[in-house]
């Protein structure tokens, strides 16, 4: 790359002050919200801070498999004066409705509702029967194996809070309490566009050329952040066309990706075109982090654009830090919310040798309890490294990192669990 086509990035913005940027622009603009089916809101944002309605449980439940017994009576049991129950023949339902007198032991199963006169539960491992008689042999301290009323949660707590991403454990509290809709951040809007005289469309197969298989990575991420992507398809090198469905596109989705000509050649033309356009800002290009460097972010008509390189490494790992940030924030949540960051350990020394900082592909394995990583090749280009790639590392230049030093690791979706 010669100095003049150096010349041509506005700036190469160290990472830092990329996100910075980003969120200065972004931060007061999130996408609307929309009320939709609980069990239909895994991913989605919660634009409310929702409490608890009633207790949970309502009633007392027994916590195991068991027998219900009150507990005074058996404060002098032990293996050589055991305290006997007669064991009542009810079944969980009837004997929610009986109350239990002292001598009578009823049976119960895990999440059953606890009769009156029943304060503790002896689990059925744990138990001696011996003709319709229960047999304990040690005390039973009171409550014991029986979950209160408001033991999980009680009236007025906060279930969800307003900026939270609904998981599926969330969904599931919501449920019990009878929750039917949520209000959430609707579903992101993403547009993708490959840009190159060389690129196809996957069904396209009169044109000779590359299917733009980059195209459905980067829409498998966003289905997996729980957006909607759109792949609009392909465009030649031809600013005019160009022009005209980047125009078109910003009024019809949230955010636009676009994949190629992102660089300072002759045929590099997303910048110039961008920088033409009626509406549109420039808001970096240029990255001080490798295979990122030829990575930009505009905004045309108010919607950020992505501005992507076309080479396969470059391209997901350019999504991760510049996209992913940029979709966290129009959700209305924090700037690095995603990808989700851990501490792993390396198992071997590798090096940044240049003089710019680098992310490097890694894969993260968690064995006997500590997780570790393993740096895998580096290259702009190497596709199948994405296919062994869960996560990736940023490294300053001229930097090692050691076999057994710690390291911050982004973690990378569409994998398979550490």
């Amino acid at each position: 790359m010669t100095q003049q086509e150096m010349g041509r990035y506005l700036k190469l913005l160290p990472y830092d002050e990329a996100l910075q940027k980003m969120e200065s622009l972004l931060r007061e603009h999130p996408i609307g919200m929309e009320e939709i089916p609980v069990h239909l809101s895994l991913g989605r944002i919660c634009c409310k801070t929702i409490r608890s309605t009633i207790d949970m449980p309502q009633q007392l439940t027994s916590a195991m498999d068991g027998f219900g017994v009150r507990s005074d009576l058996t404060a002098r049991a032990s293996s050589g004066n055991p305290v006997t129950f007669e064991l009542l023949d009810f079944n969980d339902s009837r004997s929610s409705r009986l109350k239990i007198l002292p001598g009578k032991s009823v049976k119960l199963s895990t999440g059953a509702v606890v009769p009156p006169g029943v304060d503790a539960v002896i689990r059925r491992e744990e138990a001696r029967i011996v003709d319709g008689r229960l047999f304990v042999q040690r005390p039973i301290q009171k409550w014991k194996n029986i979950e209160r009323i408001g033991d999980d949660f009680s009236k007025g707590s906060v279930l969800v809070r307003n900026g939270e991403r609904l998981t599926p454990s969330m969904i599931s509290v919501l449920i019990s309490i009878g929750l039917k809709t949520v209000l959430v951040r609707r579903r992101l809007q993403v547009g993708i566009l490959s840009i190159g005289r060389e690129v196809r469309t996957i069904n396209d197969d009169k044109k000779k050329g590359t299917v733009n298989n980059f195209a459905h990575m980067l829409a498998g991420y966003v289905s997996e952040l729980s957006g909607q992507p759109m792949i609009i398809g392909s465009c030649p090198d031809d600013p005019k066309e160009l022009k005209k469905i980047l125009a078109k596109s910003a009024g019809r989705f949230d955010a636009l990706i676009t994949i190629g000509r992102s660089s300072v050649g002759d045929e590099d033309i997303v910048v110039d075109v961008l920088s033409e356009l009626s509406g549109a800002s420039i808001i970096f290009h240029g990255l001080r982090l490798l295979p990122t460097r030829p990575t930009g972010l505009a905004l045309l008509q108010g919607k950020p654009i992505c501005i992507l390189p076309a080479r396969a490494v470059s391209a997901a790992l350019s999504f991760f830090e510049v996209a992913v940030p940029v979709f966290n924030l129009l959700e209305g949540v924090g700037l690095q919310e995603r990808p989700p960051k851990i501490l792993a350990t390396s198992e071997r020394t590798f090096e940044n040798v240049r003089p710019i900082e680098c992310a490097f592909l890694v894969r993260v394995r968690n064995e006997g309890g500590s997780t570790t990583i393993y740096p895998l090749r580096w290259g702009s280009n190497l596709s199948f490294e994405l296919v062994r790639a869960n996560g990736f590392v940023r490294v300053p230049a001229k930097t090692v990192v050691e076999k057994g030093a710690q390291i911050e690791v982004s973690l990378m979706t569409g994998v398979p669990n550490i």
